[in-house]
This record gives C-alpha cells, structure tokens and sequence, in this order.
C-alpha cells in the first residue's frame, strides 16, 4: 500500500518535461521484407527519433548501432540451420541482446535481435504505443523468418520473454524457449498504471510515473503510466493462455529471486508447469530455498565484489560489457534520484556501499547500486551449452 500511494503522490505533481517526453511522430518499423531492409530502416529511425546524438561522428554512429536492431551470421554448422530470435525488456534497447547474441551466433544460431516499437528513440514515443503493436513485430519477424524453414528459437527480456511466451503458446513454429527474468507477474502497484493512464485523459501529468534525466543512451529512464499499463495487459494476457496451454517445447529460464521490477514467483510457476522434458533454470537467490526439480540455486553474493544480490537488470549482460559491465561507464542509480540526492549522487560518482537490487539497501550498506551485469555470467553460458546440446 505505501508503495501505491507513493506512486501516486508522485504521478499527481507536475513534472519538467523535454522535448525527449513528446512522441517523436515516427512510424514503426516492422520485419516485413528482407531482413537488410528491416535494419537499414530501423537505423533510420533511431537517427531520426533521437535527440541527444552528436550532429556526426564516431559518437553518434555507436548511440544509433547501440539503439537499433542487429543480425549475426551463425558461426559453422553447429546450429543445425537454427535461428534465434531476440527480444529486448521494457524501455530497453536491442543493445542489452548483445552479448548474448554474441554467444548464441558462436554456437551456430543465425541471431536477430528485434527493435520493439517505441523503443530506442525516445521515452515520449511510449505514451501511445500498445502492447499489440509489440506482439506485431515479434508476428511478422516469426512470420519472415519461419517462411525460410529454419528451426525457430525465441529469446526475450523481461517485456520481451512476456511476448516470447505468448508467441509460444500460440504458434507451433516456435522450436524453443530462451526467458531471463521474465514478466510473467508483476507487482500489484503496476495495476494502478492503467488507472492512471485512463485519468491522464484530464489530468496530463499522470502520463509520468517518472521523469529522469535519461543519461543511460541505450535505456529510457523516464517512464510512461502507458507502458507500464500495457506490460501489466500483456502480462495478463500471457497468464490467461498460459492456464490453459503450459509450454510444451524447450525452456531456459533464468530469474533472480530478489527481482525488484517483476515477481520471482512467477518464474518458477512457469517453470514448474511447463510441460516438457527439456527444461532448465537458473535461480539466483541470496539464501538456499526449495525450488520445484530442474532449477538450480546460485548463491547470489559475492562480498569481495560487494555484491548483495542478483537483481533484475543483471542476468544476461557479461562482466566485460563496456556500458553495463563490472567497469561499464554506466551506473544505475535511477531508484534514488527523486528521493534522495545525497545517495543518488554516492551511487552516480560510485561511491556506493554494494552491488544488488534495489530495495536491499539499509544499516547495513546504505547505498546500493543496481547490478547490471551477471557476476556468475560463465556458470550461465555453461548451462546454455548443456541445453543447447540436447536441443532436438
């Protein structure tokens, strides 16, 4: 209740708003003829949708790349003809696929990661986007690319395992699944997003649940009432399909059981009533817990890195990851930016006292920066390749 009524004294006031809060105008972009025409137009369409890039140079050339979506070739033959379809998290960009992609493409998948619409441009074009729109271009990229008879694989984020699922349970074309922290279930406070999204229509503040200053290039973090509302309608979606068809091809799943963004219950719930043979997770929790058979525990602390936790923004990024990795020039901190400056400033400058989720902060290490990256990133690819090997 408390977080509730947090969020919504907070929706109520007037906020500062930059010309990145209005809706750029620009059509999206979906997958419906070649593949090079899709990406040659997505990057035209991050160029023109942004307004942070320097006029030309090396520099914006690595925002727009970084922003939009990508195909790697497969690596030999080892795939089998497989391709891999990837899908990134809400207010994220193709760039956070990369290093998974990378790993993927060296195992013989034919690797594509999607641009979703709204996404990569700027935070204001998710005040209209709709979850349909999403579940269109994951349709037409599933579309083009199993019209090639290749085995199809999906991969999804967050948001993105949501649409992965949903294609999955609707679609037999669909050969497997990928998940990592999927949004399966969100919290009860995400529900109030679509109220406020409907009172937005008198009172136009309300579009904000949060204005930041959008420094991360590759991820909004300003958020929209509307893209939270659609999340929360797509996930509802998902779970009505999937009480009444469980998965029934391959599934990876990696969640964290402190997951502050969605409910690591829901993970396991998903995993435990999939019904197939080839099934893995990894859950990576503080503490030993009961899980259901097929999951395996990782110890989620590592005190001579000060890591807490796991946390939702950390699974598939790698160590060395140049933004978001353990010497990455990012530092997420959004979550003290409107209450506190004193430790939103520790955490930006990295001062802080620990490496986690959010919300785990306390006496013991007041300030603590969310964790974007996989500390236990090699034990992940381990599993992956154990998977891999006995796909059918």
């Amino acid at each position: 209740m408390a977080e509730v009524l947090a969020t919504l004294a907070y929706a109520l006031r007037r906020k500062p708003l930059a010309v990145r809060h209005r809706p750029s105008g620009l059509a999206p972009v979906y997958l419906e003829g070649s593949i090079d025409d899709y990406l040659a137009r997505c990057t035209a369409l991050v160029a023109a949708g942004r307004v942070d890039l320097p006029a030309a140079g090396p520099e914006r050339d690595r925002l727009v790349a970084g922003n939009s979506p990508f195909l790697l070739p497969a690596a030999g033959t080892a795939g089998g003809g497989r391709t891999l379809l990837m899908l990134h998290g809400l207010t994220d960009s193709p760039f956070c696929t990369r290093d998974l992609g990378a790993f993927f493409a060296s195992r013989g998948f034919r690797v594509l990661s999607l641009l979703l619409p709204g996404h990569g441009t700027r935070p204001g074009d998710l005040l209209d986007t709709r979850w349909r729109d999403w579940s269109r271009a994951l349709q037409c990229a599933v579309d083009r690319l199993a019209a090639e008879d290749e085995g199809l694989y999906l991969f999804g984020f967050s948001l993105g395992a949501a649409l992965a699922l949903r294609q999955a349970l609707t679609d037999a074309r669909v050969r497997g699944l990928f998940l990592f922290s999927p949004a399966f279930q969100v919290p009860p406070a995400a529900a109030l997003a679509c109220a406020l999204q409907r009172a937005s229509r008198w009172l136009p503040q309300l579009r904000w649940l949060d204005v930041q200053p959008d420094e991360d290039p590759f991820k909004y973090e300003s958020m929209t009432a509307n893209a939270i509302c659609q999340a929360v309608r797509l996930e509802n979606a998902v779970r009505h399909l999937h009480g009444i068809r469980p998965v029934q091809v391959p599934l990876f799943v990696g969640a964290s059981a402190d997951d502050a963004t969605v409910s690591p219950a829901g993970a396991l719930a998903l995993f435990e009533r999939a019904a197939t043979a080839h099934k893995r997770m990894l859950y990576y929790s503080r503490r030993p817990l009961p899980v259901p058979a097929g999951v395996k525990v990782i110890e989620a602390t590592l005190p001579e890195r000060q890591v807490i936790s796991s946390a939702h923004t950390a699974l598939i990024n790698a160590p060395d990851n140049p933004h978001y990795g353990m010497d990455g020039d990012y530092r997420f901190c959004t979550h003290y930016y409107r209450t506190d400056a004193a430790r939103y400033a520790r955490c930006k400058t990295g001062n802080e006292d620990a490496l986690g989720e959010i919300g785990l902060d306390g006496r013991a290490h007041p300030v603590v920066r969310r964790l974007t990256w996989n500390p236990w990133y090699d034990d992940l690819l381990e599993e992956l390749d154990h998977f891999i090997e006995r796909l059918p």
